[in-house]
């Protein structure tokens, strides 16, 4: 049962974008991250570099991503401009939102005398946030993309150090769904990045 609700959460997101709608109106941009950053970027403190040795350090590590990534995503939803950026944008944002809550179900069920995260964003997120929000209109598509992929490598990197290290079974399938998924959205996002390339006209 849990395992399916992972592959639920992971997976449905992804199925229902190819009959999204292509265009993209100024309404449906939310507003929010970008106009209100000086009051948002106040960061957490960055953490003290820990050695991962147990689940509950593991899952710290996920909700941090997830938390940074849905932050990122949210620009892309208030900036982009094409379809498909838009569309992906909106696809990381739904389906992480979907497994922070897993992973803070599961962080409360198994380890319910530990302190919740502190919540806040990471200085290199807020600096991430800071150089979205500051890019060019007509640049903001591939920065967004470029970004995005940075960030995806590193989620890939620690979702197989949970693959590897993980105790429950529930965390080492969640971790095999994420490595999955950010791959299958890094070569979606590479291809646009390269058709841009291609024809730099039709992100003009």
């Amino acid at each position: 049962m849990r395992r399916s609700m992972i592959l639920t959460l992971g997976l449905s997101v992804g199925l229902a974008f190819p009959n999204a709608n292509p265009s993209v109106s100024a309404d449906q941009h939310p507003t929010g991250i970008c106009s209100t950053l000086p009051a948002t970027i106040l960061a957490s403190p960055e953490p003290s570099p820990v050695i991962v040795e147990e689940d509950r350090s593991l899952i710290d590590a996920m909700i941090a991503g997830h938390t940074a990534a849905i932050a990122v995503a949210n620009v892309g939803l208030e900036r982009a401009t094409d379809p498909q950026v838009y569309r992906m944008a909106l696809r990381v944002a739904e389906s992480q939102a979907g497994e922070l809550q897993l992973l803070r179900h599961w962080r409360s069920v198994w380890f319910p005398s530990e302190p919740a995260v502190a919540a806040g964003w990471s200085n290199a997120t807020a600096a991430t946030i800071a150089f979205l929000c500051s890019a060019e209109d007509n640049s903001f598509d591939r920065i967004f993309f470029e970004q995005l992929i940075d960030h995806h490598t590193a989620a890939i990197a620690t979702a197989t150090q949970v693959h590897d290290q993980a105790q429950h079974q529930e965390l080492i399938d969640f971790a095999a769904t994420v490595l999955t998924s950010r791959q299958t959205e890094i070569s979606i996002m590479q291809s646009w990045l390269d058709a841009a390339d291609a024809t730099p006209s039709a992100t003009g």
